[in-house]
């Protein structure tokens, strides 16, 4: 089954956060708009890819379950996916904050904070990578997930204890770092993996896909609203909406490619965009662009392009590069 509506939701997501990160930041440079409320709730993109996560690491890899043989391949190809990209991205700010350290809070010049930052870390405050702090809880699910093909009961235990301290600890103040792995915020991992074991075993009404994006449509509108910190209503919609899309003909067939291609370039537009975002907004303001729509469509327009540039010359190739790397092996 290809789904496409998988890589869809992917672009949407991405471009959820960037419109959310790039009104925010219009807001710090130009002050309070009615486009920072706006997309105020575009920081559910972050729920939809922790859903979307949880759901392909399950649908792509419930064979490998309790065959420790596709451990290597399963963790080379999450590591080099992860942090290859990611390491490229993060030189240049690292480089900015390193020179103008003010741009920043200060802990990204500590010696622990940049190891933190480079290496995926938990980190407290502001990293160098604003985005890096959902790497941190992707890469902690990805290390137990990976467990399971390890070894299934070890694994299974693991993930039991996981869920289980999520929703225990979360009624308690619980100290740093032991609380981003005990986020509720986790649990949407766990609600992909259950899409993605549905999926396989029921077929659904070609209107759920329907119900699942005005479900998404309503969580934005909760989410502006309310401002809530842990997304569940979007983790949910989306677990519907993937459930319905994946298989509906008709909706794949009419996928606009310009979305399918911001699924596929989602990952470089999510690591490049804040630090353009940044550097636009300063830049404007320098030349006394003083019309916050005209600086925020620019600087908008210049995330994207940043994003599409990062794909075709860094994450294209690096993954171009892998594969006749294992190829060759």
């Amino acid at each position: 089954m290809k789904l496409n509506s998988i890589q869809a939701l992917r672009g949407f997501a991405a471009l959820l956060v960037v419109f959310f990160h790039t009104a925010g930041g219009m807001e710090e440079y130009y002050g309070k708009h009615f486009v920072s409320q706006l997309f105020s709730c575009g920081y559910i993109g972050v729920d939809v890819f922790f859903v979307i996560s949880g759901f392909i690491m399950m649908y792509v890899h419930e064979k490998d379950l309790g065959n420790p043989t596709r451990w290597n391949n399963y963790i080379h190809k999450r590591l080099s996916r992860i942090y290859l990209p990611y390491w490229v991205a993060f030189i240049a700010p690292f480089l900015i904050y390193y020179l103008q350290g003010r741009i920043g809070d200060g802990k990204e010049m500590s010696m622990s904070g940049a190891i933190s930052s480079f290496l995926l870390f938990p980190q407290e405050g502001r990293t160098v990578l604003v985005v890096s702090w959902t790497l941190v809880y992707e890469m902690f699910f990805y290390l137990l997930f990976g467990l399971l093909i390890l070894n299934f009961r070890l694994g299974l235990v693991c993930m039991i204890l996981w869920a289980g301290l999520i929703l225990a600890c979360n009624f308690f103040s619980i100290p740093f770092p032991v609380n981003q792995w005990i986020d509720l915020r986790n649990l949407e991992f766990f609600i992909g993996i259950g899409a993605a074991l549905l999926i396989k075993r029921i077929t659904v009404p070609e209107v759920t896909w329907k119900i699942g994006l005005v479900m998404i449509v309503g969580s934005m509108a909760w989410m502006a609203t309310f401002s809530p910190s842990f997304g569940w209503p979007a983790a949910i919609a989306t677990a519907v909406f993937i459930l319905g899309a994946a298989h509906s003909f008709s909706f794949n067939a009419r996928i606009p490619n310009w979305l399918l291609f911001s699924g596929t370039m989602s990952y470089s537009l999510y690591l490049v965009h804040t630090p353009i975002m940044l550097l636009s907004y300063k830049l404007l303001r320098a030349l006394h662009v003083e019309n916050p729509l005209v600086a925020f469509t620019i600087t908008l327009c210049l995330c994207i392009a940043g994003g599409m540039v990062f794909y075709h010359f860094v994450e294209k190739r690096l993954q171009e590069n892998g594969t006749k790397r294992r190829l060759v092996a």
